[in-house]
């Protein structure tokens, strides 16, 4: 049996891949819906506030620890080339007023289609002349509406669209 990587797999194109070099050793998931409590507006016997349901809020999946290591990597061991790719999943495309739109997935899995929210990075070992080899960074990824991003022709693949909704 081969060893799966997890990846953010671009819907907006291969050059926005960013595939994990260690796989993550946690997935954080949040759901939330958006209810809103009326001043005012009191049930008649307990008095307790009247609650509106708006709408159920986009999951969230944060991941940590994201290992980026080039310290073993023969003659290009700048770990910049690889936080590149990563740093890339936050930046608007050039067409487009948005980041890329991903899929998470994992093998089979594909967790959440998405856009990266936010990136965190630190440089955590270098060489003598100050070139960064290894670099830890933690994602948010936030869910997004199926109709953004489906108008381009490299998300066709419908194996790659369809979303384990157990998560």
């Amino acid at each position: 049996m081969t060893l799966e990587k997890a990846e953010l797999y671009s819907l907006d194109g291969q050059q926005y891949n960013f595939k994990f070099m260690f796989n993550p050793t946690e997935i954080s998931f949040s759901k939330k819906s958006k209810v809103t409590e009326n001043r005012g507006a009191r049930t008649e016997n307990k008095g307790i506030p009247k609650t509106s349901f708006a709408h159920p809020n986009a999951s969230i999946i944060k991941i940590k620890d994201i290992i980026i290591d080039c310290y073993e990597g023969g003659k290009n061991r700048d770990v910049g080339e690889e936080m590149k790719k990563l740093t890339q999943t936050v930046k608007f495309i050039d067409s487009e007023e948005r980041p890329p739109i991903y899929l998470f997935s994992w093998g089979k899995i594909n967790y959440l289609r998405c856009y990266v929210e936010s990136l965190n990075y630190q440089l955590t070992m270098f060489l003598e002349d100050g070139t960064p080899v290894r670099a830890k960074a933690s994602i948010t990824l936030k869910e997004i509406d199926p109709s953004v991003g489906s108008s381009n022709p490299s998300s066709n693949s419908s194996e790659r669209r369809n979303v384990d909704t157990r998560w």
